[in-house]
């Protein structure tokens, strides 16, 4: 991929680089064992490359606005509104009261009706010939109320030996866009509905793909900062953050405290905050890039496994779901408190003390330089 990359040189704009690696993407090869495949370069490729800035000179312009195109690209904006879409319409609070109970209900009955359980014969070779039986309960009392009137027994519906209504596709059909017509002309012809859908889809698709601040981005795809640390805006005098390498290698003796009868040093403890970079599970150590520094976390073993685990659940028909990622994953942001100990920094916490964890996640960073806090690890 690199090499193509690089094979293909120039390129005068984001757009000229993702045509010329899709023609790369569609030339067929053939491998070390003779078999022919296709290069590979997929839109994860494109968003990690965004993600890192490889276009920013080229594009000349913030990245964000880079990504929002290349988002709003890969979500396939519609170019017209069609009745699936009231759906949306509806989730986003862009139908009346009026439009709820009467096409939405129509709408909902349509796609209720056809499913394969109530499906009872098909007459033709096509599928507006499929008959569907209507359940007395819910089906039945709505049909007559608003598809009946307009329909002829025995060739639009017909009733079966036990008494169902069952009810021609085609039929339904041709009544249904009667009486959606009017929506049709009002509401799906609306070009605000049509921008503010396709925004949906596009926000929608940026919140699986690319969350974060640009930091996070570059953290993600160069495992490195370049525009400035996640946590720069961080309040550090609120959460009590340190400069590691300012304190003495040396831990602050400040008394003792009793475990199982047995009295131990107590020291001053004081936080860090920083991105996991790395792990060492036979060490039980995490490395973390702080503000002020590269520091070397130390744990105890059994501390380590508990939030090194990835947890999971698994489902009936035996595949397993993540629930929650290592805490000690590369890009994770932690705040720990604790001491130092010559090059380690040493996670601890006292009954008595002001801090009641010694390891807590940073799962968003807010405006105000205020952070919001995961202390505890889910459960399953």
């Amino acid at each position: 991929m690199a090499k193509a990359i690089i094979e293909r040189q120039p390129y005068s704009s984001m757009w000229d680089f993702y045509e010329k690696m899709q023609q790369f993407k569609s030339e067929v090869v053939t491998n070390e064992d003779g078999e022919e495949e296709k290069n590979k370069f997929g839109d994860t490729a494109m968003i990690t490359l965004i993600k890192a800035g490889a276009f920013d000179e080229l594009e000349n312009r913030p990245r964000v606005e880079i990504m929002k195109d290349f988002i709003s690209f890969l979500s396939s904006p519609i170019k017209s509104l069609n009745i699936s879409n009231i759906i949306d319409l509806n989730e986003l609070g862009l139908l009346t009261e009026s439009q709820k109970k009467y096409e939405l209900r129509l709408y909902k009955f349509t796609k209720y009706l056809y499913q394969k359980k109530f499906f009872v014969k098909q007459t033709g070779k096509s599928a507006t010939t499929a008959y569907y039986r209507l359940d007395r309960k819910f089906a039945e009392p709505f049909f007559y109320e608003n598809f009946e009137v307009n329909m002829t027994e025995n060739k639009d519906y017909e009733y079966t030996e036990d008494g169902y209504i069952i009810v021609k596709k085609g039929s339904l059909d041709r009544e249904f866009k009667k009486l959606m017509q009017n929506f049709k002309d009002t509401v799906l012809t609306n070009e605000e509905n049509l921008v503010i859908i396709n925004k949906k889809r596009a926000d929608t698709l940026w919140q699986e793909k690319v969350p974060g601040t640009i930091s996070y981005w570059e953290m993600q795809s160069l495992n490195f900062y370049y525009s400035g640390h996640e946590l720069v805006n961080v309040d550090r005098t609120l959460y009590q953050i340190e400069d590691f390498f300012a304190h003495s290698p040396e831990p602050e003796y400040c008394g003792t405290y009793m475990v199982r009868g047995v009295e131990r040093p107590r020291f001053n403890l004081w936080r860090i905050a920083g991105t996991v970079l790395d792990k060492d599970k036979n060490k039980s150590t995490v490395t973390l890039l702080t503000l002020d520094g590269v520091v070397l976390v130390k744990f105890y073993k059994g501390q380590f496994n508990f939030y090194d685990r990835q947890i999971v659940s698994v489902n009936e028909d035996g595949k397993k779901d993540v629930l929650e990622k290592s805490w000690f994953s590369r890009g994770s942001l932690l705040l720990i408190t604790g001491f130092r100990r010559e090059d380690n920094f040493i996670p601890r916490k006292y009954t008595d003390s002001i801090y009641k964890h010694s390891l807590q996640l940073i799962t968003d960073i807010r405006q105000d330089g205020s952070l919001q806090l995961q202390s505890e690890r889910i459960e399953t």
